[in-house]
C-alpha cells in the first residue's frame, strides 16, 4: 500500500492533483478541502494516500490529514457509498461536521450531498453512529424512555430497530410531547 506521497505539486484542481515524485507524476483524486489546503504549484508537498485496486481500475486518493483519511475509510465501508461519493461528502463537510451531523441525527444535512438520498443518509447515520461510537445526544432522560418504549413496541410489530430509530428521533425532535401511541401511529403512517 502507498501510505503517503512527497513530491512537487505540478497540477491541482478542485477534485484532483498531480504530484511529481522522481519524474513520475501520480494523479490523486482529492476532496475540495484537500485541494484548498494544497500549496501553490511547484511547491513540495506531502499527501496521505489510500490506494484502491479494482478489477478494471486503480485509484489513488489523497488527503491532507489523518482525520480526513480515516473518515474516508469509514464512509466507504458503508454499503452503497463508494469512493467518489465519500469524496463528495468530504468536499461538502469536514470530518468534524460529518460527525456532528451524525451525532445530532441530522439526516437532512447528510442527504444534501450529491449521490446521497434519504435512505442512504439514514443508513449512513445508523452505521457511522455505531462505528464512531457516537452516543445519541438528542434526547433528554424524560424523552429517552418514550423513545425506547416506542422502539420496543414497533420492533414487536415487525420493524427493524435501526430503521425506526431515525423516524422516532425526527418525530420527537419536532413534537416532543407526543404520547407513545401517537409516535407509533406517525411511524406506521410513514411506512
Amino acid at each position: 500500500m502507498i501510505d503517503r506521497i512527497t513530491g512537487k505539486l505540478i497540477y491541482k484542481a478542485p477534485l484532483s492533483c498531480v504530484i511529481d515524485v522522481g519524474g513520475v507524476g501520480y494523479v490523486l483524486s482529492i476532496s475540495v478541502f484537500t485541494s484548498s489546503s494544497l500549496p501553490k504549484i511547484d511547491s513540495i508537498v506531502t499527501v496521505l494516500t489510500k490506494l484502491m485496486i479494482r478489477q478494471d481500475k486503480i485509484d489513488l486518493f489523497g488527503f491532507m490529514n489523518e482525520k480526513e483519511r480515516q473518515m474516508f475509510d469509514d464512509l466507504i465501508s458503508i454499503s452503497g457509498i463508494g469512493p467518489r461519493t465519500a469524496l463528495s461528502m468530504l468536499s461538502g463537510f469536514s470530518p468534524d461536521e460529518i460527525m456532528e451531523n451524525v451525532s445530532n441525527g441530522n439526516i437532512e444535512q447528510l442527504s444534501k450531498i450529491k449521490g446521497i438520498g434519504k435512505r442512504t443518509a439514514e443508513r449512513l447515520y445508523v452505521e457511522l453512529k455505531n462505528k464512531l461510537n457516537i452516543k445519541q445526544t438528542i434526547f433528554t432522560p424524560i424523552r429517552d424512555n418514550k423513545f425506547n418504549d416506542a422502539c420496543k413496541a414497533l420492533v414487536q410489530l415487525g420493524f427493524k430497530r435501526n430503521d425506526i430509530e431515525i423516524k422516532i428521533a425526527n418525530i420527537l425532535k419536532s413534537e416532543s410531547d407526543l404520547p407513545i401511541e401517537e409516535i407509533i401511529r406517525k411511524v406506521l403512517k410513514e411506512r
